[in-house]
């Protein structure tokens, strides 16, 4: 299940307040959050700003621990970790259990708030916010728990996946009004976060998703399989809008999407370990645009207290979104990867005299 990623959420991960200017950013056992000061942005086509962005707060969570006989140590690193919309929660999890944090980023303070011992004692493969609930997956079983952040109760619990949970995305209305979930047995299932149950299960076949997410507007749910296969699912009529093959020639090899997001109508972003691509949903003819040799850590459509315009930016009329990319070095990322297994060759051994 950890293959689940390029980009191996031992190693990194970055999500965003949607509803601030934080970022959490993780990195084998640390956590970091960003704020990104207010940028004097002119909006032209193409164009790439690199914004100011200031680290404010650094948690170190995963910890060495010894076996009983004390002869061995292991370091665990973080599995998971989401920020709340508002940028005053961060939840992460490694393999002793999970932690949630109320965050004064004035003064500088992170504290550690209780958790049902359902949720602090368990390891968490995914965990996403939406609204004033935590979402997670557990990694020992298939189960999601849903965590009222503010009365510190689990609200419910679905259990109708089969296998193990690895990926979550809450999008719709606030980003809270649906959830999408999927397994390493392929299935992908929608949830309706008003009602509490099981909305719909998605048609992708039999092969993981790697990518979860929503489209602009919300209405429709965005996958990538392992396959390279993108769909477009409508959520209103529970079908299928569109399902293309990425052309091979657009990847590199070996190549998994880590990510997928919507950042105008019928235009995405799919990014993975090297890469960086965009499809063109066009109804007669998709197009596809590469980027190569983009170590892309997390993208993501910026909007309200994001994004504040200068006067100049006003003039131009466009449905388009600016978007804000993560992105890391090739450098690091190499350094950061674990070494490629090496296969003993292991010769005859020559008998004596001979």
């Amino acid at each position: 299940p950890m293959e689940c990623s390029a980009f191996s959420p031992l190693m990194h991960q970055v999500c965003f307040a949607q509803s601030s200017r934080f970022m959490l950013t993780q990195q084998a056992r640390r956590l970091h959050l960003w704020y990104m000061k207010e940028p004097q942005l002119r909006l032209l086509d193409g164009e790439l700003i690199e914004p100011e962005v200031q680290k404010v707060i650094s948690i170190i969570l995963a910890r060495k621990v010894k076996s009983q006989d004390g002869s061995k140590e292991t370091l665990h690193h973080l599995a998971s970790s989401a920020i709340a919309p508002d940028g005053k929660i961060v939840a992460a999890s490694e393999m002793t259990g999970t932690r949630l944090f109320d965050v004064n980023v004035e003064q500088l303070q992170v504290r550690r708030t209780s958790l049902p011992t359902e949720i602090s004692s368990c390891p968490m493969r995914a965990m996403c916010f939406a609204g004033r609930m935590l979402l997670t997956a557990t990694w020992h079983d298939h189960r999601i728990l849903l965590l009222d952040c503010k009365d510190k109760t689990i609200i419910t619990t679905f259990e109708e996946h089969l296998s193990p949970v690895t990926h979550l995305a809450a999008g719709g209305a606030d980003h809270a009004e649906w959830l999408l979930s999927g397994d390493v047995a392929g299935a992908v299932k929608l949830w309706d976060l008003d009602a509490l149950a099981l909305h719909c299960s998605v048609p992708t076949g039999e092969e993981m998703v790697t990518a979860l997410g929503f489209d602009k507007s919300g209405r429709k749910a965005l996958l990538v399989n392992a396959q390279h296969q993108l769909q477009v699912f409508d959520i209103e009529t529970q079908s299928l809008e569109h399902q293309l093959k990425i052309p091979p020639r657009y990847l590199p090899p070996h190549a998994r999407v880590c990510g997928v997001c919507s950042i105008a109508a019928e235009k995405l972003l799919l990014w993975g370990h090297g890469f960086l691509l965009a499809a063109y949903l066009d109804k007669d003819s998709p197009r596809w645009q590469t980027w190569p040799e983009r170590f892309i850590l997390g993208f993501a459509a910026l909007a309200g207290p994001w994004l504040q315009p200068s006067t100049k930016s006003s003039q131009k009329k466009s449905t388009d979104t600016v978007a804000i990319a993560v992105q890391v070095s090739e450098a690091e990322t190499r350094a950061l990867l674990p070494e490629p297994f090496e296969r003993k060759r292991y010769g005859r051994k020559r008998k004596a005299g001979s």
